[in-house]
């Protein structure tokens, strides 16, 4: 049983490099872009802490390259989220 569970992973983690090779080298705008063509811009939304929203963030640990995974936030936010509080645009 655990000889079987540990083939399976051992495919998982195949199949996980498969596609990570699969996947095109995409940078920080394209990928921004993306997020712009299937969401709009962000300034259309309302941040986390109800101002408006000024960019799109990608979510720390998700997926890049799947849309879902940006939020709308303001400024302050974004730079708090970030971790580069009173370092980002004059913050």
């Amino acid at each position: 049983m655990a000889y079987e569970a540990l083939l399976e992973r051992m495919d998982e983690i195949q199949n996980q490099h498969r596609l990570a090779r699969l996947k095109p080298k995409v940078g920080y705008f394209a990928l921004h872009y993306r997020v712009y063509n299937a969401r709009g811009r962000a300034d259309e939304y309302v941040c986390r802490c109800g101002l408006p929203a000024k960019e799109w963030a990608s979510i720390h640990d998700a997926d890049p390259y799947d849309t879902a995974s940006y939020e709308p936030m303001c400024l302050s936010c974004h730079a708090r989220y970030d971790g580069m509080e009173g370092n980002f645009r004059g913050v």
